[in-house]
C-alpha cells in the first residue's frame, strides 16, 4: 500500500495519493463553503541543466534536499508530493485568505533559494509556481491540478523563480496557444503565409537601398497573428528552421520575379542596386547546413549573393564558438552582406565587431524613439561613429517622424527604415512605391 501511493525516491505522497487527499479536501470545502485552500504547482528552473553538468545522482540528491525543506515549511495539515520529474506539488489546508496562499508561495520560494551542498558544489535552484485556490465552481481534483499547471507556465513565462495566481484568462490563453500550434505546424508544412516588404532608403539618395522581408500569417479563425507570438511558438515547437527557409526561397523568388519586370520603376532599381534583407532566427542560424542552403536557392532563383543581407541578432553570435564563426566565413565568402539587427539591446561585449566579417548595424527602433533625448542622441551619435570606424555602414530602425530623420542626417547615418516612408508593404505594393512617393518622404540632400 505505501508503495503505491507514494514516491519510491522521495518518500512524498504521489500523484494517486495527492489526488485522494485533494478531493477529501474539495468536497469538504462545499459542505463548508467557508473553508479556504489552495494548490501551488511546482517546476524547477534548469533542473535539467544540474543533471546534464553533475550526473543524475547529484540530481537524485537534489530533489530528497529540495523534498525535506518543502516537508520542513508546510504546516502538518498540509500536504507535499512529487508527480515525477522535478514537479512538485502543494496542498494547502485551512485558509483564512488567498493572501495567506501568496504568504506561503513567498515562504517557499525563499526556502528554495538557499543554496544546496551537495557532492562538493553548491548548486541553486529556483522554481515557478502556479497558485490555484478554492473555488466553488471546480468540480473534481483533476480541474485543479490542471489549472494550478496552466498557472505555473505562465509563471514560467514571466521567467524564473516566478509565481502566478490561477485565472480563467490563463486557461483561454493556453487553449488558443494550443491552437495556434496545431494550426501552425500545418501552415508550416504547407507554406500557408504570406511574405511582406518594408522599404529601407537611401538618407543619401532618397532610393530604396533594399527591402526587408517580413513573414506574415493569417489564422482562418483568429485572423492576423502577431509575428512576435507565432514566430515564438515556432521556436518552442522547433518549427523556427523550416520557416526560416520558407521566408528565405519564397523572398528571393520575389526578387528575381521583380528583376524580371525589367521595365518597372522595382525592377530597374533591383537590377541596378537594389538588395534583399531576411532574418535569420537564433535555431536557424545554429543549425547546420544553412551555408549551403543559401548556395542553393540563390544559385536556384539566379540572384547574385551580393544583393542578399542576412539580419542577426547579437545574441546568436556572441558565442563565438568555432560554428558561429565557420558559418559567418562561410556565408561571407559566398558573398552575402550580414546585418546585426536590433544593435543594442544584446550582449555589451563588442569584441566580435572587430572579430567577425560584419557589414552592417541597424540601430534598435528603441534608441531613435529617444532621438529627441541629449541622451537617446548621444547614443545614436557614438554608434554611427563607431561604426564608421570600424568600416560598417548603420541602418535606423523605427524612424516615424521628419524631425527624427532630419538628426539621422545629421548624425551621418546611412540608411533609415519606418513607417515614415512606408508600413511592410505586399509584394505588389511594392511595385507602386514610386519615386515621388520616396522623394515625398526623403528628399535628397
Amino acid at each position: 500500500m505505501h508503495t503505491a501511493f507514494h514516491d519510491a525516491l522521495t518518500g512524498l505522497a504521489n500523484r494517486a495519493l495527492f489526488l485522494d487527499r485533494l478531493g477529501h479536501v474539495l468536497e469538504r470545502s462545499k459542505r463548508a463553503q467557508a473553508e479556504l485552500f489552495a494548490v501551488l504547482y511546482l517546476d524547477f528552473d534548469r533542473f535539467k541543466a544540474v543533471n546534464d553538468s553533475l550526473g543524475h545522482n547529484v540530481g537524485d540528491e537534489l530533489l530528497i534536499a529540495v523534498s525535506k525543506r518543502l516537508q520542513n515549511v508546510l504546516r502538518p495539515t498540509d500536504t507535499v508530493a512529487r508527480l515525477g520529474g522535478d514537479e512538485f506539488i502543494l496542498l494547502l489546508e485551512d485558509l483564512k485568505n488567498e493572501d495567506e496562499a501568496v504568504a506561503m508561495t513567498r515562504r517557499v520560494q525563499k526556502v528554495l533559494a538557499t543554496a544546496h551542498e551537495l557532492d562538493g558544489h553548491d548548486v541553486h535552484l529556483s522554481a515557478s509556481i502556479g497558485v490555484v485556490t478554492s473555488n466553488p465552481d471546480y468540480t473534481s481534483a483533476e480541474e485543479i491540478m490542471r489549472d494550478a499547471d496552466i498557472a505555473m507556465y505562465r509563471a514560467k513565462e514571466k521567467g524564473r523563480a516566478r509565481f502566478a495566481l490561477f485565472d480563467t484568462s490563463m486557461r483561454e490563453h493556453l487553449e488558443r496557444r494550443m491552437s495556434l500550434e496545431a494550426d501552425l505546424r500545418v501552415a508550416v508544412e504547407r507554406g500557408d503565409f504570406e511574405v511582406h516588404y518594408q522599404p529601407i532608403l537611401s538618407l543619401g539618395t532618397g532610393e530604396v537601398a533594399s527591402v526587408e522581408a517580413l513573414v506574415r500569417w493569417t489564422h482562418p479563425v483568429h485572423g492576423a497573428v502577431s509575428p512576435a507570438v507565432f514566430v515564438e511558438i515556432a521556436e518552442d515547437m522547433g518549427l523556427v528552421t523550416q520557416l526560416d527557409r520558407w521566408v528565405l526561397r519564397r523572398a528571393l523568388q520575389q526578387f528575381a520575379a521583380w528583376r524580371e519586370e525589367g521595365g518597372s520603376q522595382v525592377g530597374r532599381q533591383v537590377e541596378h542596386q537594389m538588395g534583399l534583407n531576411v532574418n535569420v532566427s537564433s535555431q536557424g542560424f545554429l543549425r547546420p547546413g544553412l551555408v549551403r542552403y543559401v548556395e542553393e536557392v540563390l544559385a536556384e532563383t539566379g540572384v547574385e549573393a551580393e544583393r542578399l543581407r542576412l539580419e542577426l541578432t547579437e545574441t546568436m553570435i556572441v558565442d563565438a564558438s568555432k560554428d558561429v564563426k565557420a558559418t559567418l566565413q562561410g556565408l561571407s565568402e559566398l558573398g552575402v552582406q550580414l546585418h546585426i539587427d536590433d544593435f543594442g539591446t544584446g550582449y555589451s561585449s563588442l569584441s566580435y565587431l572587430q572579430d567577425f566579417p560584419l557589414d552592417v548595424l541597424k540601430i534598435d527602433r528603441t534608441f531613435i524613439s529617444n532621438l529627441s533625448e541629449p541622451k537617446g542622441e548621444a547614443l545614436v551619435r557614438t554608434i554611427v561613429l563607431m561604426a564608421q570606424t570600424l568600416g560598417l555602414r548603420v541602418v535606423a530602425e523605427g524612424v516615424e517622424t521628419p524631425e527624427q530623420l532630419a538628426q539621422l542626417r545629421a548624425l551621418g547615418c546611412d540608411f533609415a527604415q519606418g513607417y515614415l516612408f512606408a508600413k511592410p508593404l505586399r509584394a505588389s505594393e511594392v511595385l507602386a512605391f514610386t519615386a515621388e512617393e520616396r522623394e515625398s518622404a526623403v528628399p535628397v540632400a
